[in-house]
């Protein structure tokens, strides 16, 4: 327990791209609708068990930003294809029971693809309690400003464009971006630290012009149709990141994240023997 003159250390964690209704994404434990079960897949078991033990082990935020395509969507584009369901409200229901071992003081909603979550998932973030800003529960972009020490923070879904595949691209490129938006008083205030989701990677960096910018990872496995089309490349990171905030601006931040094995074993093509 800290003692009443210790410094205040907020945490933060950001947690994004559970894609629940996707087949390799998270979801509930005997969770059934309109009478139906719909029960977990192997991959989706493990994945439980590792979010299950997160929520319980580790510290509990002060903040928790949900960041976006939190559901699958009923993936227009592949027929339906790859989905547990493409019934949006049944995938918003197990989203629910997904998010009930959630424990922090704040939750922040924000915005995810138009392509996954076409309903903006804004019923769902009052029912989780999340924080309304401007008359919103659901955000284009959180910003979060920590007093004492000061840190300006905000968090969005999308990196702002380029190559999803190289993480040291995305992260310079979040940075240098934000410094000419400031430069060019684009910006209301300086952005000390960056998060974006998306791209199912993880990585973070603190750049020579103090801007932390961090990629969140995943809590959807690689899918088949990854696994036949980009085997090598799109390997996904699962798990979360929390933020400690421990000192002024970029450089008193500390990233913590939690990280966890993909399920890969599970659905690994066995070698045949000649």
């Amino acid at each position: 327990m800290k003692r009443a003159h210790e410094a205040r250390e907020p945490r933060i964690r950001i947690v994004g791209d559970l894609h629940v209704g996707s087949m390799w994404g998270l979801w509930p434990p005997n969770f059934s609708y309109a009478g139906q079960p719909y029960p977990q897949n192997p991959w989706q078991v493990y994945l439980w068990q590792a979010w299950e033990r997160g929520w319980k082990t580790l510290p509990r935020p002060d903040v928790l930003v949900l960041n976006g395509d939190l559901i699958d969507g009923s993936q227009p584009r592949a027929g339906g294809a790859g989905t547990v369901s493409p019934e949006l409200d049944l995938q918003e229901e197990a989203l629910l029971q997904v998010l009930a071992p959630v424990r922090a003081g704040k939750v922040f909603v924000t915005m995810g693809t138009a392509y996954h979550e076409p309903h903006r998932l804004s019923t769902v973030a009052r029912l989780v309690g999340a924080q309304e800003v401007a008359g919103r529960h659901v955000l284009p972009e959180c910003k979060l400003r920590v007093r004492n020490p000061e840190v300006r923070i905000v968090v969005r879904h999308h990196p702002d464009g380029g190559n999803a595949l190289y993480t040291g691209t995305i992260l310079e490129r979040e940075a240098v971006k934000a410094i000419r938006a400031w430069a060019a008083r684009m910006l209301d205030e300086r952005h000390d630290v960056i998060v974006v989701s998306h791209v199912h990677l993880v990585g973070w960096e603190y750049t020579p012009d103090n801007v932390l910018v961090v990629i969140t990872p995943t809590w959807c496995a690689q899918s088949e149709q990854s696994m036949v089309r980009r085997r090598y490349t799109w390997l996904p990171r699962v798990g979360w990141v929390d933020l400690v905030v421990r000192g002024p601006g970029a450089a008193g931040v500390v990233v913590e994240p939690y990280l966890v094995e993909p399920p890969l074993k599970e659905r690994e093509v066995p070698w045949v023997e000649l």
